[in-house]
């Protein structure tokens, strides 16, 4: 056809559509009903994470190496953590005290059983003043029901110190979860899978919270992008579309992948061109991936 021909001849912007300012004849079918091939596009990562020291401390030890593929939450590295472990230990013997006290009843026991030796005291001088007038003096009974209502506000008093204690509690379990998370955040995890793609620190140096410390690329599933003129495809109708991928290593050889259009960027730039990518897998050759990060493709919509 004449656009593949036109096609090798012709210079295109980055992944422009193939007949760049040339008006296709009458006779040629629609851009929808044809094949539409992209070239110079790019291949990039959906996913590329650089993973930051979350503390400021001694690096003790590192496990990733540039090359290695990772799963998600493997540990890659580890800053210095005494001072962590002890502080948990410290809150955890503080949370088991507070568990032990909110859970003990013995002060309220205690209070009551005050109250019920009070109170039958005081009963007990009641009657006995019934059966004998003044046997008691008014004295002894007026302390006798000083010491029941005493004896009945240090059940209150037990009950709101129980209360109290629930309180304490939550702050010990809180701070024994902060002293945890300390200790876990000097221990760095890969959040994706992937393949380590750079080490900047090695055991032994001193990092800083927020220091980038490895980087992570995630190259199982990958996205080649390039530029459509709106003229020759509207976005609505490149959504979904499979698309062939090409790309061109060593020695003339080439290598052919499938995916998708997964985004049409609602911005239309200079040329009348708007941005799209494909979502494709990868695959592996002699334990190796294909398609990296950086590539140079081909890109052909299907009509």
């Amino acid at each position: 056809m004449l656009t593949h021909a036109l096609s090798r001849t012709l210079p295109t912007c980055l992944c422009a559509v193939a007949l760049v300012g040339v008006a296709a004849p009458a006779a040629e079918p629609s851009a929808s009903a044809s094949p539409t091939t992209l070239t110079h596009c790019l291949v990039t990562a959906i996913n590329d994470v650089e993973i930051p020291s979350l503390r400021t401390g001694h690096l003790k030890s590192i496990v990733a190496k540039e090359g290695m593929e990772v799963e998600v939450d493997q540990l890659l590295a580890q800053l210095d953590d005494a001072e962590a472990i002890h502080q948990l230990a410290s809150a955890e013997a503080e949370r088991k005290a507070a568990h032990k006290k909110a859970d003990s009843k013995l002060e309220e026991l205690y209070a009551q059983a005050t109250h019920d030796v009070s109170l039958a005291e005081h009963e007990a001088a009641l009657a006995a003043n019934d059966l004998v007038a003044n046997s008691v003096s008014d004295i002894e009974v007026m302390r006798l029901e000083l010491a029941t209502k005493q004896a009945a506000l240090k059940i209150d008093l037990s009950r709101f110190n129980r209360d109290v204690l629930q309180v304490e509690l939550g702050v010990a379990d809180a701070k024994a979860e902060l002293a945890k998370t300390d200790l876990d955040r000097r221990r760095l995890r890969a959040p994706i899978s992937g393949e380590i793609a750079e080490v900047h620190f090695q055991p032994g140096e001193w990092v800083e919270a927020g220091e980038t410390v490895l980087r992570i690329v995630h190259v199982e599933q990958l996205r080649v992008e390039g530029f459509v003129r709106v003229r020759d495809i509207a976005p609505v109708d490149v959504i979904g579309k499979p698309v062939r991928v090409h790309v061109e290593l060593a020695r003339g050889k080439r290598y052919e992948f499938e995916g998708k259009v997964t985004f049409a960027s609602p911005l239309i730039e200079a040329g009348g061109q708007y941005r799209i990518w494909a979502e494709v897998k990868n695959r592996k050759e002699n334990g190796q991936w294909i398609l990296r990060p950086g590539m140079q493709a081909e890109m052909t919509i299907a009509p």
